[in-house]
């Protein structure tokens, strides 16, 4: 029974610290991107940008190949966003780089909506509870 123990103490740690792994490098739309599209201006020329619906729906309308999506959850590389954002799409052909006519982003700006779209583009964030050891002990009872 003690190895039994030993077991699930291991396991509930392993998943505690991928929670906390996980969660410190998670961007939201909410809390990280469209502040980031306000404080650059993005949403005075792109209104789209200031709603997620709108932004997640949205395709390219001028980037080759025409329909691309702006955001492709899950695959910054495919995602016209950071295209825009680089200057460059991800086989290296040169598009204009955004906020057009103005400073370009950091590269912390740029890798925060990198890691955004890469976790599949979130609205908003989700909260774990992690149990007590005493909660979960006294589910194998």
């Amino acid at each position: 029974m003690k190895l039994y123990n030993v077991l699930i103490l291991l396991a509930s740690v392993f998943f505690t610290m991928q929670v906390f792994a996980a969660a410190s490098d998670l961007y939201t739309y909410n809390d990280d991107i469209l502040p980031l599209f306000q404080d650059q201006g993005c949403t005075d020329c792109h209104s789209w940008t200031g709603n997620y619906s709108e932004l997640i729906a949205k395709t390219s309308e001028s980037t080759s190949p025409a329909g691309s999506p702006v955001v492709k959850p899950n695959d910054a590389s495919g995602s016209v966003l950071v295209w825009r954002l680089k200057g460059e799409t991800s086989t290296g052909t040169t598009v204009s780089r955004m906020p057009l006519g103005g400073d370009p982003l950091s590269e912390e700006a740029i890798l925060r909506a990198v890691k955004w779209i890469d976790a599949g583009a979130p609205e908003i964030a989700v909260t774990v509870k992690v149990t007590t050891w005493g909660k979960l002990k006294s589910l194998f009872r």
